[in-house]
C-alpha cells in the first residue's frame, strides 16, 4: 500500500514539472523585449520624422506654387507689374476705349509729375526705355506724399491705352485711380559756376551743398557772389530765386546746381523762364515775374472778369479775356518767344504792340529799339495758356 502511495506522489510531481517546462518553451511571450521596444520606437520616430519632413517639404512647395499661381493677372500691391509687364498685357488693346477687366497695380521710377489738377489728381510719367506709361489724374491714397521725379511709386486702378500711351487712369465711368505708395531714392548732387560764355568762373562760391539727397527732400545751400557781379541760379534746370544768399530746392533725380555769373551792368544776351518751375500753387494769382536783372514780366487784369492765374492743368499762366501780358526791359529786345501749352492766341482774339507775332511759331519779332512788348487777349471769354517765355536781347 505504501509503495503505491509513494509511486503516485512521484508521478504527480513529474506531471507538474513537465507542465511548467512545456508552458515556458512552447508559448511565445506576449510582452515585447527591451530591444524590440527600442527598435519599434526608433522606427516610429524615424517614420514620423520622415513624414513630417515630407509634409513640410510638400507644404513649402505647395505654398510657393500657390503663391506664384495666385499673383493676379494685373498684379498686387505687394507684387505690382513693371511697366514692361503691363505693356505686354496691353499690347493688343485698342488705341482708345479698351480697359482691363479688373483693377491692378503698376510700379516704376517717376520721370515727371504735374498736379494736382482740378480733380485733385496727379499725372505721373514713369520711366521705361521702351514704353511710355502714365498714371493719369491719380489721387493720393491716405497719407501718401506727393511724388517727385526720381521717386519709385505704385499706382492702382484700371489699365487702359490712350493712343500710343499706356495708362492707369481716372475715368468718369470707371472711377478714381490712386498713388498708393511712394518711395524716395538717393541721387547725386553736383554744382558748377560758369560765366555767360559757359567757361568756369571763380567769381562765386557754393557752400553747404550735400553730395547726395533723397528725392522729395529739401536741399539748402549758400551762394556767395563777389561784389560787382550778378548770379542766375538753377537746380535741375529750374530757376531759383532768393532774397538772401541762401537757396533751397526739392531734390529729384536731377540735382545739378548751375550758377551763371554776369558782370553787374553788363548786357544780357537772352533769358527764359518756364512757369511750371516757379513753384506756384494751383490757382495762384500772378501779377509780376522777375525774369532777370533787366526784365520784368507782368500780367494786368485790364477790366476783365478774371485775373491771370497759374494752373497745374496745362502748367501755364492763363491770360483771360481783356488781360494784358507785358515784357518790360531796360535793354532793347530783339524778339520774344512764347510757348503755349494749349489755347494759343489767334489773330481775331489777340493784339500785340512793340512787334509782330507769328501765329505759327508764336515768336514776336520786335521793332527796333523796343524795350516794351505787350500781348492782349481781346476776347470777352476764354483764355490763353502761357507756359514759358524766352527773351532775346539786341546785341550791344
Amino acid at each position: 500500500m505504501k509503495k503505491r502511495l509513494i509511486l503516485a506522489a512521484l508521478l504527480s510531481v513529474g506531471v507538474l514539472v513537465g507542465c511548467g517546462n512545456t508552458g515556458s518553451s512552447s508559448e511565445p511571450s506576449s510582452e515585447p523585449t527591451s530591444s524590440e521596444v527600442s527598435s519599434e520606437s526608433s522606427s516610429e520616430a524615424s517614420s514620423e520624422s520622415s513624414s513630417e519632413e515630407n509634409s513640410e517639404s510638400s507644404s513649402e512647395a505647395s505654398s510657393e506654387s500657390s503663391s506664384e499661381e495666385q499673383r493676379p493677372t494685373w498684379g498686387s500691391k505687394s507684387s505690382p507689374l513693371s511697366v514692361a509687364e503691363a505693356a505686354e498685357l496691353m499690347k493688343n488693346f485698342e488705341q482708345t476705349g479698351s480697359w482691363s477687366e479688373e483693377k491692378g497695380y503698376v510700379t516704376g521710377v517717376v520721370k515727371a509729375v504735374s498736379g494736382p489738377n482740378s480733380h485733385g489728381g496727379y499725372n505721373v510719367d514713369l520711366e521705361d526705355s521702351t514704353h511710355t506709361f502714365q498714371i493719369y489724374s491719380a489721387k493720393l491714397e491716405g497719407e501718401t506724399p506727393a511724388p517727385v521725379a526720381g521717386d519709385t511709386v505704385i499706382g492702382f486702378g484700371y489699365f487702359t491705352k490712350y493712343y500710343q500711351k499706356y495708362e492707369i487712369a481716372w475715368d468718369e465711368a470707371k472711377g478714381d485711380c490712386f498713388i498708393v505708395d511712394v518711395q524716395h531714392n538717393d541721387y547725386p548732387v553736383s554744382s558748377s559756376i560758369v560765366d555767360s560764355e559757359g567757361a568756369a568762373s571763380t567769381k562765386a562760391t557754393i557752400t553747404d551743398l550735400p553730395t547726395t539727397a533723397a528725392s522729395g527732400s529739401t536741399v539748402t545751400f549758400t551762394l556767395t557772389v563777389e561784389e560787382g557781379f550778378n548770379a542766375k541760379v538753377e537746380a535741375g534746370g529750374k530757376l531759383l530765386t532768393s532774397d538772401s544768399n541762401s537757396y533751397s530746392f526739392i531734390a529729384t533725380s536731377n540735382n545739378e546746381v548751375k550758377v551763371t555769373i554776369t558782370e553787374a551792368g553788363a548786357p544780357l544776351t537772352e533769358s527764359s523762364i518756364t512757369f511750371a518751375d516757379c513753384g506756384y500753387e494751383n490757382g495762384e494769382d500772378v501779377t509780376s515775374v522777375t525774369l532777370d536783372t533787366s526784365t520784368t514780366l507782368s500780367f494786368e487784369n485790364n477790366g476783365g472778369n478774371n485775373s491771370s492765374k497759374y494752373y497745374n492743368t496745362g502748367t501755364a499762366i492763363r491770360i483771360y479775356g481783356k488781360n494784358v501780358f507785358t515784357v518790360s526791359s531796360t535793354q532793347n529786345i530783339a524778339s520774344v518767344e512764347l510757348t503755349f501749352s494749349s489755347n494759343a492766341p489767334t489773330e481775331d482774339k489777340c493784339v500785340v504792340t512793340g512787334g509782330s507775332l507769328n501765329y505759327s511759331t508764336y515768336v514776336i519779332t520786335c521793332d527796333a529799339n523796343t524795350k516794351v512788348v505787350t500781348l492782349s487777349n481781346t476776347a470777352s471769354s476764354g483764355h490763353f495758356r502761357l507756359a514759358s517765355v524766352k527773351v532775346i536781347y539786341t546785341a550791344a
